[in-house]
């Protein structure tokens, strides 16, 4: 698919370059907010890849002209593709925005029939949830050892990220691996917590 070109040195809307370890390859987004939509896009299970800037379309309202662009295109594990559009909580609260999503959702679905879906999201630096996972993120790709795997399937109870850390360097090994194992769901944990020593975690159920 073409993608649309970006000015990179626009003050009005700035090129952030994300590099995508899902897609393996730069993603371009023009917004910390869209930033924030891709770290949950990568840690989603359910999402096989995407593309953001897919396409841009001429659409017609009325007698005017518009070209409008999708902010993400995604595919599921399931073969199932679809649009999405990334707004802020407050920006999606706008009449205007509402207006205009509704008129795109329904030429994109009439024109392609791929659905156009809203995503609320929020830049990492504003939020503890996606904060979490931008930190998180580095470890997504982190191979265990047998040590490790064997002490997070060892957690059966509630307990803190800092005992973890004290059993993985009393074993001789980092406290690194007790990160991975949050961003790679072997420890359980509510992300919507900063994540710290005092975070309580809990083995994968």
């Amino acid at each position: 698919m073409a993608r649309k070109n970006l000015d990179r040195f626009s003050q009005v809307k700035p090129t952030i370059n994300f590099y995508s370890k899902k897609n393996r390859s730069l993603m371009f987004c023009e917004s910390y907010v869209e930033v924030g939509a891709l770290l949950e896009l990568e840690f989603d299970p359910t999402i096989s890849r995407y593309v953001t800037q897919p396409i841009s379309f001429q659409l017609y309202r009325g007698n005017r002209k518009t070209r409008y662009t999708p902010d993400i295109l995604v595919k599921a594990q399931d073969g199932s593709f679809w649009y999405e559009e990334v707004k802020s909580e407050n920006k999606a609260k706008l009449p205007k925005f509402i207006e205009d999503h509704h008129f795109h959702a329904s030429a994109l679905l009439e024109g392609t029939g791929v659905s156009l879906k809203l995503r609320i999201s929020d830049a990492p630096h504003r939020c503890t949830y996606r904060q979490n996972l931008k930190y998180l993120y580095r470890f997504l790709d982190y191979g265990f050892d047998s040590q490790e795997l064997g002490l997070f399937q060892s957690v059966d109870q509630p307990t803190a990220l800092g005992r973890i850390h004290r059993q993985l360097r009393a074993r001789g090994l980092s406290k690194i691996a007790a990160f991975a194992a949050l961003a790679q769901g072997l420890l359980g944990f509510n992300k919507k917590v900063r994540v710290n020593d005092d975070l309580i975690v809990l083995g994968d159920q």
